[in-house]
């Protein structure tokens, strides 16, 4: 009796020797909502009357399927008078339909369309020199400084993407377009001004990896899929497939497919049938509702790759209260932007998606970020996923029934006061220290007693 009583509490003590403590871990999804792929289609030209078929048919087929596209303005082309659908002028039809009704994002494709770099040795890019080539010119500041101001005059917000006619681009462009606030440009690939440095990939119809990094300015170059007029002289079947394969790739190799555009409709360079176009949307939305692909304009899937550039995650469980934290340490300093500085400003962005393993814990869930309640978010086979901006804060994932309403917390605790006899006086904002789950810190209350 008393041997089977010692094995009963080895065997106990065994038992007990193997459990473990939960240990939760949080990544950032490779695309928003877990999609495979991402996917942008650019139109190029708009305001120009030889791409027309990007309001007449293009805007309504994509925003009939919830889709969303980029299109780049040329500025002096859309300042020019002429009835667009009712409306004055392109700037105005962007303004009132495409962009405040249906979600599609406007950006810089220059002032009149006029190359950057010559000695193409094909025309219109065959002139000794380009406006790219000499930053004092008063070329150079019309095709970057006026034609953004056009488009934020007519807008009401700063584009912040630019688009090199014919991908004929230099370094100094890019630069004056970094002190404008812009986070990238469609450049094509290695300059083909003398001096400029390669780019580190090379040759066109390549998707972008899922990684890519912007500068150290946070400046991001990236590639394109053109469709052009190899393309715009086969059948509408043929078109499809060749719009359709690029989305597959970019599906199957989990990289972002950036799709250059022009006219939908029968004319023009490069143009893709309104049927092919129709055919290809239907299909995109397939593959969106589908969880995919991640369809969105160019800003907001740079904005996601930005994020992932500048944070990673920490997730701390804490069993006593239930409670989760997710945390956002900062990654590569050489990228020396300030995320809140880069994002805040900001017309088009997103935030990342963010993927917590449970680890095996259960149960009903409350997420909050910097006292406010994150309610869309889903918990499927011990993963909880939602979206957020790590700039704003970190994440608490509450387990209902346990503590639910946690103390407020020392979040940031300001430099050392070196105080002497006959200090003067002096202010501590304390929304700047204290952080509290359900309480935003503007609405803390502070009361002291007992000191002076």
């Amino acid at each position: 009796m008393k041997t089977n009583y010692l094995k009963s509490l080895v065997g106990l003590s065994m038992f007990f020797g193997t459990v473990q403590a939960q240990s939760p871990t949080t990544t950032i999804a490779t695309w928003k909502n877990n999609a495979n792929g991402a996917y942008t289609i650019i139109h190029d030209d708009y305001g120009d009357t030889g791409v027309d078929g990007i309001w007449m048919y293009a805007d309504t087929i994509a925003y009939n399927r919830g889709l969303r596209f980029t299109f780049g303005a040329i500025a002096n082309s859309c300042e020019q008078p002429r009835n667009i659908n009712g409306y004055a002028n392109p700037y105005e039809y962007a303004l009132q339909v495409m962009i405040n009704q249906h979600g599609h994002e406007i950006m810089n494709h220059s002032h009149t369309h006029t190359c950057a770099v010559g000695n193409a040795g094909w025309s219109p890019c065959n002139m000794q020199v380009g406006w790219g080539q000499d930053p004092g010119s008063p070329a150079f500041f019309q095709q970057l400084n006026t034609a953004h101001n056009s488009i934020a005059n007519a807008v009401g917000f700063d584009p912040v993407y630019y688009i090199f006619p014919y991908d004929r681009f230099t370094h100094d462009a890019n630069d004056r377009l970094k002190t404008l606030g812009y986070i990238g440009s469609r450049t094509g690939w290695s300059s083909p001004n003398p001096g400029d440095a390669p780019f580190v990939r090379a040759g066109y119809n390549n998707n972008d990896p899922n990684n890519i990094l912007p500068d150290n300015d946070g400046f991001f170059r990236n590639g394109v899929q053109v469709f052009d007029d190899s393309h715009a002289a086969l059948s509408d079947a043929g078109q499809e497939a060749v719009l359709n394969g690029t989305l597959d790739a970019a599906i199957n190799d989990g990289e972002w497919c950036n799709r250059e555009l022009h006219n939908v409709g029968p004319t023009g360079w490069g143009n893709v049938s309104v049927n092919a176009y129709r055919a290809h949307m239907n299909y995109v939305k397939q593959r969106v509702d589908a969880g995919e692909v991640y369809m969105a304009p160019a800003s907001e899937i740079l904005t996601y790759l930005f994020q992932k550039a500048k944070f990673s995650t920490s997730t701390n469980y804490n069993a006593q209260q239930d409670q989760i934290t997710v945390s956002f340490p900062g990654i590569n300093p050489q990228i020396a932007v300030d995320p809140t500085t880069y994002l805040n400003d900001l017309v088009y962005k997103t935030p990342i998606t963010l993927n917590v393993d449970l680890d095996g814990l259960t149960g009903t869930w409350t997420v909050w970020q910097d006292g406010s309640q994150i309610t869309d978010f889903s918990v499927e086979n011990g993963v909880l996923t939602f979206n957020a901006y790590p700039h704003e804060g970190s994440v608490e994932i509450i387990r209902n029934g346990g503590n639910t309403n946690t103390p407020p917390y020392i979040d940031n605790i300001p430099s050392t006061q070196n105080l002497v006899k006959g200090f003067n006086a002096y202010q501590i904002d304390l929304t700047n220290i204290f952080e509290d789950l359900q309480t935003s810190d503007a609405n803390l209350i502070y009361t002291n007693s007992g000191n002076s």
